[in-house]
């Protein structure tokens, strides 16, 4: 709201005579709901022939408004606006007050280690001392400013080299996986013997202190070594919190660490007072590092997302199904309000499990509309992970549907589709069989509870394997197996479990 109030104001300065046009079509797209080009150009009152001249000098309105409005919003802005006051004093000749504005520049860029704004500052410090011929200067001035350069160059390498790193071990342990894949072990081995992999403290900038951290955090958490992660996730919190600076300067990457941290605790199942705590330092983290409360949406985007992702993950896996339901409510409103903005691994997290608490809740219909959602995001490969378990899920709730006809085909293609993406789980092939067998022959209610006391024991010796479990922790199938041995409600033994 208070950027279009902004907008109308610089409007009334910049925008003069035919203008006015993409003033109206402002105001006419300001009142809808839902977007609707056409019918605000015939609003405004625009011939159509020009509406998209006349949108496009709208846009280019908006940016330049935007560009104003966020002049000062984060480090990065101040450094380019005072590079653009360099040039500008520069070019006027006005060279005395250029080399203040370097000074000013150099010291907020080391402060905030904006090593490319300090290469950048320094080229303009070496035209000054070329404009009198170095007349005011020695070689020991010179000299300053190579060394300067060539440690920000070590700097940058350095911060791009533990990035590259860090991806590079997130990719191949979650595209490739390390267990049983010799390519992935002989790739990070590769990069794990790195002298500073190893001791990532002795790395020179924050940045590449923080890329190294997460490298190893990655590492241990696709050998399901929760510990280690947890250990790696919270130096990275530390690492931040020891510099509050930094955060202001960072406060994406910043709430980032803080929610692989709540990951690293949920997966150790701490639903304690600590997990809560870490979860109210995303959600205070806008009006704490904006003291004017203007965090940019992308920053309010991934608080919602964070904050809400893990407590209705907490909720639903502490069978706290009052508070779980509640929580929907918001995440269905943020839904709507952040459309399309939103990570789509985020997303899918909170959207498996929306379909499971209403599943737990025995709402059928809302948790096959929701797992649907989930089938249906055709570019889910970043959550491949809650997309396979998606595939799961379905059947479960077309099982509890009746809809047993459905099965033949949802079998085959579920399997097709594991094979096609990554090695098959013990667990999956076990209830791909389970529910196969539906298709086929009739059940009474002895037979039905046989084939589940069966279920439950092939189950319990898969789980066996650490990582058949840890594969399986987004559903209990051992507690829904027993709701169909004892005919009780699944969501009353969940939390009578979860309770103990």
């Amino acid at each position: 709201k208070s950027e279009k109030i902004y907008f109308k104001r610089y409007s009334g300065f910049h925008v003069k005579g035919e203008g006015n046009q993409s003033v109206l079509l402002f105001d006419a797209l300001a009142q809808q709901a839902q977007f609707d080009f056409e019918k605000a150009v015939k609003i405004a009152g625009i011939n159509p022939a020009q509406s998209r001249n006349i949108k496009m000098y709208l846009y280019e309105q908006i940016m330049k408004s935007l560009e104003q409005y966020h002049a000062d919003n984060t480090i990065d802005d101040q450094l380019k606006r005072l590079l653009r006051q360099v040039e500008i004093l520069y070019n006027k000749s006005l060279f005395s007050h250029a080399g203040v504005m370097i000074r000013k520049g150099q010291e907020l860029a080391v402060r905030y280690e904006k090593y490319l704004a300090q290469l950048e500052l320094n080229i303009w410090m070496k035209r000054l001392l070329e404009i009198n011929s170095f007349a005011d200067n020695n070689l020991d001035d010179l000299q300053k400013i190579i060394s300067e350069n060539r440690i920000i160059i070590e700097r940058i390498e350095e911060e791009e080299k533990a990035w590259h790193w860090n991806a590079s071990v997130y990719w191949m342990a979650t595209k490739k996986g390390i267990a049983g894949n010799p390519e992935s072990r002989e790739f990070l081995s590769g990069i794990l013997v790195q002298p500073l992999m190893q001791k990532p403290d002795r790395a020179k900038s924050f940045q590449s202190k923080a890329s190294l951290l997460s490298a190893k955090a990655n590492y241990f958490s696709q050998k399901g070594d929760w510990k280690n992660v947890l250990k790696y996730r919270k130096a990275i919190v530390e690492l931040f919190e020891s510099k509050p600076e930094m955060i202001g300067a960072n406060t994406q990457l910043y709430l980032g660490a803080v929610y692989n941290v709540l990951v690293a605790i949920f997966n150790l199942r701490q639903f304690d007072a600590e997990a809560f705590r870490f979860i109210e330092k995303i959600r205070e983290a806008p009006a704490r590092y904006y003291p004017r409360n203007n965090a940019p949406e992308n920053i309010r985007v991934r608080v919602f997302s964070y904050a809400n992702a893990i407590e209705l993950a907490i909720y639903a896996n502490t069978g706290q199904w009052k508070k779980a339901l509640e929580k929907i409510e918001q995440v269905e409103e943020g839904f709507q309000r952040y459309e399309g903005k939103m990570n789509r691994f985020l997303k899918l997290v909170m959207t498996y499990n929306i379909a499971y608490i209403y599943f737990a809740n025995d709402d059928l219909a809302k948790s096959d509309y929701w797992t649907d959602i989930m089938m249906n995001d055709t570019e889910a490969t970043t959550g491949d992970q809650y997309y396979i378990q998606a595939r799961i899920f379905k059947m479960l709730v077309q099982f509890e549907l009746g809809n047993y006809f459905l099965f033949d085909y949802m079998t085959k293609s579920t399997r097709r589709y594991l094979l096609q993406r990554r090695h098959q789980f013990e667990y999956e092939a076990c209830l791909i069989r389970f529910f196969k067998q539906f298709n086929r022959k009739e059940f009474n209610e002895n037979t039905l509870r046989e084939a589940f006391v069966g279920l439950k024991d092939e189950i319990q010796k898969i789980q066996k394997d650490p990582k058949e479990k840890l594969a399986m922790n987004f559903f209990d199938f051992v507690c829904w197996c027993e709701s169909h041995i004892h005919q009780a409600p699944y969501s009353v033994l969940f939390e009578t479990k979860a309770v103990r």
